[in-house]
């Protein structure tokens, strides 16, 4: 409704379609979050002001998926491919003190771990260890069967006028779940873990599926 609007001329166009070919889940997430940030850190490609702390964030949560993935590969003995009927797995069975070794060695490589300081380490390791140690002996299922770990998916599609694209994205575990007489499965994201039916239907609508 606003008449004020960015215009966009060849140049900028070329450039929304160079970055939307493949396109990223990220991608469209910034985009539907602030359309004006996406203008500027996509496609002026202006880096904006990051406020400085003595953990990266960032780097902390892709610790705790790497070691995830780390510790449901080697149990499940899971590799690139996908088993449908699900490999099956028991809340009693699962060992905290291997996940977190995995876990610590994985967090003592980053590089934001060797400058912090003692005081920040202790507080940070007990924090993840009560964390880790709560999802796999509460918040686990007692019992589900894991069908994929990192499980790369993609769509192609075509827009009149603009061309063919590439939507990809990467699943971090999908399970295989009973409710009652019914099977379904279960898309997990370690992240993100509020995913609405809503929006799995989504999921798979775009994925053909």
């Amino acid at each position: 409704k606003k008449e004020d609007f960015l215009k966009k001329d060849d140049k900028i166009k070329e450039k929304i379609l160079e970055k939307l070919n493949p396109v990223a889940p990220t991608l469209l997430e910034t985009y539907l979050k602030c359309p004006l940030q996406f203008f500027y850190a996509k496609v002026l490609e202006i880096e904006g002001i990051e406020k400085k702390t003595e953990v990266a964030h960032d780097e902390l949560g892709s610790t705790v998926h790497d070691a995830l993935e780390e510790y449901f590969r080697e149990l499940t003995g899971l590799r690139d491919g996908v088993n449908l009927a699900g490999i099956p797995i028991m809340r009693k069975d699962l060992n905290f003190s291997k996940l977190w070794e995995i876990f610590e060695d994985k967090l003592r490589r980053k590089g934001f771990y060797q400058i912090i300081s003692p005081e920040r380490k202790f507080l940070l390791e007990e924090t993840a260890k009560f964390r880790l140690r709560k999802y796999l002996e509460e918040k686990h299922p007692v019992e589900t069967k894991i069908v994929a770990l990192e499980k790369a998916i993609e769509k192609n599609f075509e827009i009149p006028q603009f061309g063919k694209f590439r939507l990809y994205g990467r699943l971090d575990r999908v399970d295989l779940r009973e409710n009652g007489s019914c099977e379904f499965y279960l898309i997990l994201d370690y992240k993100k873990h509020n995913l609405t039916e809503e929006d799995v239907k989504k999921i798979l609508s775009i994925f053909g599926g």
